[in-house]
Protein backbone atom coordinates (compact mmCIF):
# COMPACT_ATOMS: atom_id res chain seq x y z
CA UNK A 1 0.00 0.00 0.00
CA UNK A 2 2.68 2.17 0.81
CA UNK A 3 4.64 2.10 -2.65
CA UNK A 4 1.45 2.99 -4.07
CA UNK A 5 1.07 5.80 -2.00
CA UNK A 6 5.02 7.59 -2.58
CA UNK A 7 3.98 9.10 -6.13
CA UNK A 8 1.16 11.43 -4.61
CA UNK A 9 3.38 12.10 -1.04
CA UNK A 10 5.82 12.72 -3.62
CA UNK A 11 3.65 15.29 -5.63
CA UNK A 12 2.14 16.80 -2.75
CA UNK A 13 5.03 17.94 -1.11
CA UNK A 14 6.32 19.42 -4.86
CA UNK A 15 3.60 21.42 -4.98
CA UNK A 16 3.80 22.61 -1.72
CA UNK A 17 7.31 24.08 -2.38
CA UNK A 18 6.42 25.38 -5.82
CA UNK A 19 3.57 27.32 -3.87
CA UNK A 20 6.02 28.74 -0.73
CA UNK A 21 8.38 30.30 -3.42
CA UNK A 22 8.00 33.26 -5.80
CA UNK A 23 7.34 33.12 -9.34
CA UNK A 24 11.00 33.06 -11.61
CA UNK A 25 10.25 36.61 -12.62
CA UNK A 26 9.61 38.17 -9.75
CA UNK A 27 12.05 36.54 -8.01
CA UNK A 28 14.40 37.93 -10.66
CA UNK A 29 13.05 41.13 -10.59
CA UNK A 30 13.44 41.24 -6.85
CA UNK A 31 16.62 39.77 -6.81
CA UNK A 32 17.96 42.66 -9.64
CA UNK A 33 16.64 45.89 -7.41
CA UNK A 34 18.23 44.25 -4.47
CA UNK A 35 21.84 43.85 -6.49
CA UNK A 36 21.31 47.45 -8.25
CA UNK A 37 20.75 49.19 -4.58
CA UNK A 38 23.65 47.24 -2.70
CA UNK A 39 26.22 47.63 -5.56
CA UNK A 40 29.00 50.39 -4.93
CA UNK A 41 29.71 52.97 -7.77
CA UNK A 42 32.39 50.97 -9.32
CA UNK A 43 30.91 47.68 -9.75
CA UNK A 44 27.50 49.96 -10.94
CA UNK A 45 29.74 51.61 -13.79
CA UNK A 46 31.29 47.76 -14.15
CA UNK A 47 27.75 46.26 -14.45
CA UNK A 48 26.65 49.27 -16.94
CA UNK A 49 29.23 48.83 -19.02
CA UNK A 50 28.37 45.12 -19.60
CA UNK A 51 24.92 46.31 -20.44
CA UNK A 52 25.46 48.89 -22.61
CA UNK A 53 27.49 47.25 -24.73
CA UNK A 54 24.74 44.56 -25.20
CA UNK A 55 22.33 47.33 -26.68
CA UNK A 56 22.16 47.48 -30.31
CA UNK A 57 23.18 50.37 -32.72
CA UNK A 58 21.06 52.53 -35.51
CA UNK A 59 22.53 49.63 -37.77
CA UNK A 60 21.40 46.96 -35.67
CA UNK A 61 18.14 48.17 -35.55
CA UNK A 62 17.79 48.36 -39.71
CA UNK A 63 19.78 45.56 -40.72
CA UNK A 64 18.48 42.52 -37.99
CA UNK A 65 15.15 42.60 -39.07
CA UNK A 66 14.06 38.99 -38.11
CA UNK A 67 14.18 40.70 -34.45
CA UNK A 68 11.41 43.40 -35.57
CA UNK A 69 7.72 42.44 -34.62
CA UNK A 70 4.51 44.53 -35.65
CA UNK A 71 1.99 42.84 -33.45
CA UNK A 72 1.70 40.97 -30.34
CA UNK A 73 0.37 37.89 -31.71
CA UNK A 74 3.19 37.44 -33.34
CA UNK A 75 5.46 38.59 -30.48
CA UNK A 76 4.07 36.18 -28.60
CA UNK A 77 5.71 33.10 -30.02
CA UNK A 78 9.02 34.18 -29.87
CA UNK A 79 9.01 36.11 -26.50
CA UNK A 80 12.84 35.83 -25.84
CA UNK A 81 13.82 36.57 -29.56
CA UNK A 82 11.61 40.28 -29.43
CA UNK A 83 14.38 42.82 -29.38
CA UNK A 84 12.19 45.78 -31.59
CA UNK A 85 8.13 45.56 -30.92
CA UNK A 86 6.38 48.58 -32.89
CA UNK A 87 2.47 47.96 -32.85
CA UNK A 88 1.10 51.17 -33.88
CA UNK A 89 -2.77 51.63 -33.27
CA UNK A 90 -2.75 48.19 -31.96
CA UNK A 91 -3.17 48.11 -28.63
CA UNK A 92 -6.18 50.31 -28.54
CA UNK A 93 -5.96 52.12 -24.82
CA UNK A 94 -3.62 49.36 -23.17
CA UNK A 95 -0.51 47.76 -22.67
CA UNK A 96 -0.79 44.25 -21.45
CA UNK A 97 0.85 43.92 -18.03
CA UNK A 98 2.69 40.90 -19.16
CA UNK A 99 4.85 42.98 -21.44
CA UNK A 100 7.80 42.19 -19.58
CA UNK A 101 7.96 39.06 -20.85
CA UNK A 102 9.76 40.18 -23.63
CA UNK A 103 13.13 40.20 -21.56
CA UNK A 104 15.46 41.28 -24.42
CA UNK A 105 13.15 43.94 -25.85
CA UNK A 106 15.17 47.33 -26.16
CA UNK A 107 12.89 48.96 -28.72
CA UNK A 108 8.99 49.53 -28.34
CA UNK A 109 6.39 51.79 -30.54
CA UNK A 110 3.58 52.55 -28.98
CA UNK A 111 2.34 55.67 -31.35
CA UNK A 112 -1.08 56.34 -31.98
CA UNK A 113 -2.74 54.11 -29.47
CA UNK A 114 -4.96 56.17 -27.00
CA UNK A 115 -2.79 55.34 -23.95
CA UNK A 116 -2.87 57.21 -20.86
CA UNK A 117 -0.73 55.00 -18.76
CA UNK A 118 2.04 52.03 -19.05
CA UNK A 119 1.89 49.27 -16.70
CA UNK A 120 4.37 49.29 -14.12
CA UNK A 121 5.59 45.76 -16.08
CA UNK A 122 7.83 48.12 -18.38
CA UNK A 123 10.00 49.32 -15.58
CA UNK A 124 11.51 45.38 -15.48
CA UNK A 125 12.74 45.90 -19.00
CA UNK A 126 16.39 45.89 -18.37
CA UNK A 127 17.32 46.43 -22.03
CA UNK A 128 15.13 48.70 -23.17
CA UNK A 129 16.89 51.53 -24.87
CA UNK A 130 14.33 53.28 -26.84
CA UNK A 131 10.48 53.92 -26.54
CA UNK A 132 8.09 55.40 -29.01
CA UNK A 133 4.83 57.28 -27.42
CA UNK A 134 4.07 60.03 -29.93
CA UNK A 135 0.36 61.07 -30.05
CA UNK A 136 -1.57 59.38 -27.54
CA UNK A 137 -3.33 60.51 -24.32
CA UNK A 138 -0.66 61.16 -21.61
CA UNK A 139 -1.76 63.54 -19.01
CA UNK A 140 1.19 62.92 -16.86
CA UNK A 141 4.64 61.64 -17.61
CA UNK A 142 4.64 58.15 -17.47
CA UNK A 143 6.42 57.55 -14.11
CA UNK A 144 7.05 54.16 -14.63
CA UNK A 145 10.04 54.58 -17.32
CA UNK A 146 12.63 56.23 -15.15
CA UNK A 147 13.09 52.77 -13.58
CA UNK A 148 14.77 51.77 -16.86
CA UNK A 149 17.64 52.69 -16.52
CA UNK A 150 19.38 52.54 -20.12
CA UNK A 151 16.71 54.57 -21.64
CA UNK A 152 18.34 56.12 -24.57
CA UNK A 153 15.97 58.07 -26.46
CA UNK A 154 12.22 58.91 -24.96
CA UNK A 155 9.97 60.50 -28.02
CA UNK A 156 6.16 61.64 -26.28
CA UNK A 157 5.03 64.28 -28.32
CA UNK A 158 1.77 65.00 -29.52
CA UNK A 159 0.09 64.53 -26.07
CA UNK A 160 -1.02 66.59 -23.15
CA UNK A 161 1.55 66.38 -20.60
CA UNK A 162 1.88 69.73 -17.83
CA UNK A 163 4.98 68.45 -16.11
CA UNK A 164 8.17 66.49 -15.92
CA UNK A 165 9.32 64.33 -12.33
CA UNK A 166 12.13 64.90 -10.83
CA UNK A 167 12.72 61.11 -10.64
CA UNK A 168 13.47 61.67 -14.62
CA UNK A 169 17.09 62.45 -13.36
CA UNK A 170 17.68 58.67 -12.79
CA UNK A 171 17.18 58.16 -16.53
CA UNK A 172 21.41 59.09 -16.48
CA UNK A 173 22.07 57.38 -19.80
CA UNK A 174 19.15 59.40 -21.61
CA UNK A 175 20.39 61.10 -25.50
CA UNK A 176 17.17 62.11 -26.68
CA UNK A 177 14.08 63.09 -25.15
CA UNK A 178 11.22 64.80 -27.33
CA UNK A 179 8.40 66.66 -26.09
CA UNK A 180 6.80 68.44 -28.25
CA UNK A 181 2.93 69.98 -28.41
CA UNK A 182 2.25 69.41 -24.74
CA UNK A 183 0.99 71.38 -22.49
CA UNK A 184 4.38 71.99 -19.73
CA UNK A 185 3.93 75.54 -19.79
CA UNK A 186 8.09 76.56 -18.51
CA UNK A 187 11.13 74.50 -19.00
CA UNK A 188 11.56 72.19 -16.53
CA UNK A 189 14.58 73.02 -14.55
CA UNK A 190 15.08 69.00 -13.86
CA UNK A 191 16.65 68.43 -17.45
CA UNK A 192 19.71 70.13 -16.62
CA UNK A 193 20.30 66.44 -14.15
CA UNK A 194 20.84 64.90 -17.23
CA UNK A 195 24.29 65.02 -18.85
CA UNK A 196 24.23 62.90 -21.96
CA UNK A 197 21.04 64.73 -23.44
CA UNK A 198 22.07 65.61 -26.74
CA UNK A 199 18.21 65.92 -28.67
CA UNK A 200 15.72 68.06 -26.75
CA UNK A 201 12.44 68.97 -28.25
CA UNK A 202 10.29 71.10 -26.58
CA UNK A 203 8.21 72.65 -29.41
CA UNK A 204 4.86 74.36 -29.19
CA UNK A 205 4.79 73.90 -25.09
CA UNK A 206 3.68 77.59 -24.20
CA UNK A 207 7.27 78.16 -22.44
CA UNK A 208 7.90 81.88 -21.27
CA UNK A 209 11.26 81.74 -20.37
CA UNK A 210 14.47 79.81 -20.42
CA UNK A 211 16.15 79.08 -16.89
CA UNK A 212 20.29 80.09 -17.06
CA UNK A 213 21.55 76.62 -16.61
CA UNK A 214 22.18 75.51 -19.90
CA UNK A 215 26.13 75.18 -19.04
CA UNK A 216 25.35 71.44 -17.60
CA UNK A 217 23.84 70.37 -20.61
CA UNK A 218 27.45 69.90 -22.78
CA UNK A 219 26.60 67.65 -24.76
CA UNK A 220 23.49 69.33 -26.22
CA UNK A 221 23.23 69.37 -30.12
CA UNK A 222 19.92 70.23 -30.94
CA UNK A 223 17.70 72.06 -29.16
CA UNK A 224 13.95 72.86 -30.58
CA UNK A 225 11.79 75.64 -28.90
CA UNK A 226 9.68 76.31 -31.84
CA UNK A 227 6.25 78.55 -30.96
CA UNK A 228 6.38 79.28 -27.63
CA UNK A 229 6.48 82.56 -26.01
CA UNK A 230 10.47 83.32 -25.19
CA UNK A 231 11.16 86.66 -25.95
CA UNK A 232 14.50 86.57 -24.62
CA UNK A 233 18.11 83.83 -24.42
CA UNK A 234 19.95 83.26 -20.86
CA UNK A 235 23.73 84.13 -21.24
CA UNK A 236 24.82 79.76 -20.54
CA UNK A 237 22.77 79.74 -23.97
CA UNK A 238 24.68 81.33 -25.33
CA UNK A 239 27.88 79.82 -24.32
CA UNK A 240 27.13 75.91 -24.95
CA UNK A 241 29.40 75.12 -27.73
CA UNK A 242 27.98 71.60 -28.56
CA UNK A 243 24.92 73.10 -30.02
CA UNK A 244 24.65 72.16 -33.84
CA UNK A 245 20.93 73.21 -34.38
CA UNK A 246 18.99 75.47 -32.28
CA UNK A 247 14.91 76.31 -33.40
CA UNK A 248 13.43 79.46 -32.37
CA UNK A 249 10.98 80.05 -35.02
CA UNK A 250 7.75 81.21 -33.49
CA UNK A 251 9.04 82.74 -31.08
CA UNK A 252 8.69 86.43 -30.19
CA UNK A 253 12.31 86.68 -30.23
CA UNK A 254 14.09 89.97 -31.74
CA UNK A 255 16.70 89.83 -35.33
CA UNK A 256 19.13 91.63 -32.57
CA UNK A 257 19.18 88.90 -29.91
CA UNK A 258 19.61 86.12 -32.69
CA UNK A 259 22.25 88.05 -34.13
CA UNK A 260 24.20 87.91 -30.34
CA UNK A 261 23.12 84.49 -30.34
CA UNK A 262 24.77 83.76 -33.68
CA UNK A 263 27.62 86.00 -33.21
CA UNK A 264 28.71 83.58 -29.74
CA UNK A 265 27.65 80.33 -31.76
CA UNK A 266 29.60 80.68 -35.14
CA UNK A 267 28.82 77.02 -36.13
CA UNK A 268 25.70 76.52 -34.39
CA UNK A 269 22.65 76.28 -37.33
CA UNK A 270 19.76 78.28 -36.01
CA UNK A 271 16.04 78.61 -37.40
CA UNK A 272 13.91 81.96 -36.65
Amino acid sequence: MIKYLLPFMFLSVLFSILACNPSPNNQNNESIAIEMSTLSKEELAKKDSIVLSRLWNDVDFREKKNSRFRSLEEAYLQPDSVINLAVYSGFKGVIPDNIDTFVNIQLIGMERNSLSYLPESIGNLKYLQIIHLNKNNFTEFPLVLTNNRYLKTILISDNRIEKIPHEISQLIYLENLVLNNNNIGHFPSVLFNLKNLKVLGLNNNGIKELPDSFGYLTNLEKLNLENNNISSLPESLKSLNSLKKISLKGNPITPKIIEELQRNLPDTKIEF
